[in-house]
């Protein structure tokens, strides 16, 4: 911003224009700031909200994936034993066996990361689903319910049928 003001110099006696520079003052620095940090806020929130929103989505996607392959497996009678996937607040782990061994080797574990966690109403009361061999029917059906835990009203829930069939909502 120029200012212009006038002079008048002793040695032509005409008047002149000459630009006064005037410098930032610390309010107007404090308010470009203040916009910046609100600018950034506002951007901040929708990528946060989607990541959330993605999480959860692919939580009860990868979810409903194990499942269908620990029943694909215990259909296909793979190993000679059932399959089925235990389920913990922020893990899905697909293993073999009529029971679940937390410390089998071939137990393949996979975490929902920070913002998701789940509950269970299976058939039963456990924490697993486990799929019979050659059947692929099961005795603990019923609902996986994912959650955001900073929303609890975000949710995505994974329906088992006794027949072994996989919905999602």
């Amino acid at each position: 911003m120029h200012k212009m003001t006038a002079h008048y110099p002793k040695s032509c006696g005409k008047l002149t224009a000459r630009p006064v520079l005037a410098g930032f003052v610390a309010m107007e620095l404090v308010l470009v700031i203040g916009m910046v940090v609100i600018i950034a806020a506002l951007g901040t929130a929708p990528v946060l909200f989607f990541k959330k929103t993605n999480a959860l989505n692919t939580a009860a996607l990868t979810s409903m994936s194990l499942l269908k392959d620990a029943r694909v497996r215990a259909l296909s009678s793979m190993g000679g034993v059932a399959h089925g996937v235990h389920f913990a607040d922020e893990s899905a782990t697909l293993f073999s066996g009529d029971t679940f061994n937390g410390g089998a080797v071939d137990n393949e574990v996979t975490s929902f990361g920070t913002f998701v966690e789940t509950s269970r109403s299976l058939n039963g009361g456990g924490d697993e689903v486990v799929f019979t061999r050659l059947t692929g029917e099961t005795e603990e059906y019923g609902t996986i319910t994912f959650r955001l835990k900073s929303d609890v009203a975000k949710t995505k829930v994974l329906y088992v049928g006794q027949m072994g069939t996989i919905k999602t909502d």
